[in-house]
């Protein structure tokens, strides 16, 4: 089809379809068509996105009238994905492990690409989950709007970040659980044909799904003994009478977050609601049960 034929579906593009007048409602926010609920699951609307272009650009490699009357009026067998016109969302409708669908914000080549960092001791991946900003940032940090960004693995060295909370650095719960679950719903949806390697440069490759488990088990050890450290907790640091005296070395607090490199607690020491998802990871593959660790599911 000749380019000036092609309906890009795009607010502007000139035509007066009604997919383009849906398109310049919801650029001038008089209309939420692009609210993913019901826009796509009553028109299935999106871009065919199978192979990538050189430029990343799936718009220009399937546009948007193939996407439209393949998509919308057929929904045609083994598609690998729609994406909205930002391609930052993606519903696999190709079958997965016993026919699972998924819908995520990264597919399998953005998963392929964001893992080996994630998974690098020397970015993201501490002894104690993932950190909430590359380590790497230590030895290279940037500036934004005139300030310097770095790799703080503990409490904010700068108040207009908001004192002793930080979250340059340090480990924080609801990342390292969200984490956990996405990387077991991939786990379904992909099974054993996806995998990582844990950690990188370690030739080790792991399933998501004992990815997942690593993850769990890294996060539970801040409150576990470590005969490494003389049966002392990470949580507690070099906190006294907390680390060493019996009398206080078991009463556990459920601090805000924890430093990136050695797990100490951080923040406020009674986070109950966040930091208390540990206990969601108690019993499962990876974890600790009160009676000890459990076998680790196979990678």
């Amino acid at each position: 089809m000749p380019p000036g034929n092609v309906d890009d579906g795009r607010a502007g593009a000139g035509g007066t379809t009604a997919e383009h007048r849906r398109l310049t409602d919801g650029a001038a926010r008089r209309a939420d068509w692009k609210h993913w609920g019901p826009y796509v699951a009553e028109r299935a609307w999106g871009t065919v996105c199978e192979d990538y272009s050189p430029s990343g650009d799936a718009w220009a490699s399937f546009p948007h009238d193939h996407a439209r009357s393949r998509a919308y009026r057929w929904n045609e067998d083994g598609l690998a994905g729609f994406f909205n016109r930002f391609q930052n969302l993606c519903l696999m409708t190709r079958p997965g492990v016993e026919g699972r669908l998924l819908l995520a914000a990264a597919d399998r080549v953005k998963l392929e690409r964001v893992l080996p960092r994630m998974l690098d001791p020397g970015q993201f991946l501490s002894d104690f989950g993932l950190r909430s900003m590359s380590r790497g940032l230590a030895a290279e940090p940037y500036e934004c709007h005139g300030r310097v960004v770095g790799y703080e693995p503990a409490g904010s060295t700068t108040p207009i970040y908001g004192g002793n909370s930080n979250r340059r650095g340090p480990v924080w719960f609801p990342l390292n659980f969200l984490m956990i679950e996405a990387l077991r719903e991939y786990h379904r949806y992909f099974g054993d044909s996806l995998r990582a390697e844990l950690p990188r440069g370690s030739a080790r490759p792991a399933s998501l799904g004992a990815v997942a488990d690593e993850l769990s088990g890294r996060l539970v050890r801040l409150f576990l003994r470590d005969e490494g450290r003389g049966g002392h907790r990470p949580v507690f640091g070099d906190v006294d009478p907390f680390r060493a005296d019996p009398a206080w070395s078991d009463l556990v607090p459920f601090h805000e977050y924890f430093h990136g490199e050695h797990g100490a607690g951080l923040g406020a020491s009674h986070q109950t609601g966040w930091t208390a998802l540990v206990t969601e990871l108690f019993g499962r593959p990876g974890g600790h049960s009160p009676s000890g660790p459990r076998d680790r599911a196979p990678s």
